[in-house]
């Protein structure tokens, strides 16, 4: 100990071993983040992958639903055949588009309970459009049969006068 070298040589052992935590400690925090950013890479693929192209999807069929839900209520106001039947043409085309819409959706979810349930509602609009436009077809044909019933009266009174 009088030329000082055991000092010398504890502080720098002291160093190597704190430069040696401190290159551990480095491996491991780039390990960590590595790890972190795979998980955010897994998270940023699912997102556009899958919930965006979803969420695009959805909008557009929010908005057909909306048109078709117009052409429907056009087509309720239809009186005379020549109306109903390029209203309901319009309205199976827009019902087309949808029937598309919802088959991209369903290959964007895969099998899973919201795609079912979207299966199940567009089902459901298809019928009731049947149903409206059976019921329209009959108010037309009645609303046709009451116009030449008034027009037959209407000659038999003009022969009577």
């Amino acid at each position: 100990m009088k030329d000082g070298r055991p000092w010398r040589q504890s502080i720098a052992s002291k160093l190597q071993l704190a430069f040696g935590l401190i290159a551990a400690l480095t491996v491991v925090a780039t390990t960590v983040a590595w790890m972190q950013f795979a998980q955010v890479d897994g998270a940023m693929e699912r997102l556009t992958g899958r919930s965006l192209p979803a969420v695009k999807l959805s909008l557009a069929l929010d908005a057909g639903t909306a048109e078709a839900t117009a052409a429907a209520a056009v087509l309720a106001r239809s009186n005379y055949e020549n109306q109903r039947a390029p209203r309901l043409a319009a309205l199976d085309l827009q019902m087309a588009e949808m029937a598309n819409i919802v088959l991209q959706l369903r290959q964007t979810l895969g099998a899973s309970p919201q795609a079912e349930r979207l299966d199940g509602l567009y089902g459901a609009m298809s019928r009731d459009k049947d149903l409206l436009d059976r019921v329209i077809r009959e108010r037309v044909q009645w609303g046709a049969k009451r116009e030449r019933t008034t027009d037959a009266v209407a000659h038999a009174v003009d022969g009577l006068a």
